[in-house]
This record gives C-alpha cells, structure tokens and sequence, in this order.
C-alpha cells in the first residue's frame, strides 16, 4: 500500500491540499484492503464450492468521509 498522494486526481469540490491528499490516500488505500479481503473470502468459499450457490452483495456505505462528499452543494 502506500498511494503516492502527488497521483491522486483531486475532486473539484475539495481543496488541492497536502491535507486532504493523504486523507484520500489514506481511503483508498482502505478500499484496496477491503478489496484483498474480500477476494480471500471469495478464494475460501470457491475452494469449498459456495460460489455457485451463493449470492453475494458487495456494497459500501455513502461516500468518502471528507467535507462536501456526501453532499455538494
């Protein structure tokens, strides 16, 4: 892990700041966690064959928790 924060593609509604560049590396790197750890599940229950049974339901909740994310205004 580790995003390098002078890569990240700044969303207009937030401030270019070094700040919040790491705030939205620090949530992407997050998501690329939950991401490997899902992909284990995902590697169990085919080794012990669930996948074709199961329905599975990948989701998250609202948005980045940085200001103006969740609503812009």
């Amino acid at each position: 892990m580790g995003i390098d924060t002078s890569k990240i593609r700044m969303p207009e509604f937030l401030l270019d700041a070094l700040a919040i560049r790491c705030a939205l590396a620090d949530y992407m790197d997050e998501i690329e966690l939950i991401d490997r750890e899902f992909g284990k599940v995902l590697k169990v229950m085919e080794k012990n064959n669930l996948i074709e049974n199961t329905i599975i339901i990948y989701t998250s909740d609202n948005e980045m928790p940085l200001p103006m994310a969740k609503a812009k205004v």
